[in-house]
């Protein structure tokens, strides 16, 4: 994967008019702002993506990683995404931003390691 085929599926979320109208909604703000905070923020990751995941390259360290995998019985899996909830306690005036489907204030810890348990 190259920073191309990510800045690509990514434009896909900064022009997706419902998931600006959710966090509009979600956070009380114009749609407009939700917007160009999405943007900044996606656009900031993007920065900062080369720095924080390191992507193989060439060929021979994809297979390295996927022969990793493999010994496990996961073929051509190059890193494994989990991700879970961490129940926080909040300020009252903040409880919506934390609320989740499962009653509870939560914030989301998302992980991406290789098959040697690395993050």
């Amino acid at each position: 994967m190259t920073a191309n085929t990510v800045n690509s599926s990514t434009l896909v979320i900064k022009r997706d008019l419902l998931f600006c109208r959710t966090v509009s909604q979600q956070f009380g703000i114009a749609m407009s702002t939700a917007h160009d905070t999405v943007e900044m923020v996606v656009d900031n990751i993007l920065q900062l993506l080369p720095q924080v995941i390191k992507m193989p390259r060439q060929e021979s360290e994809f297979r390295k990683l996927a022969d990793e995998f493999y010994k496990y019985g996961y073929p051509n899996v190059v890193g494994a995404l989990d991700g879970t909830g961490i129940k926080v306690t909040v300020p009252a005036s903040d409880k919506n931003d934390y609320f989740t489907y499962k009653y509870s204030t939560n914030i989301n810890l998302t992980a991406l390691c290789d098959a040697k348990r690395d993050y």
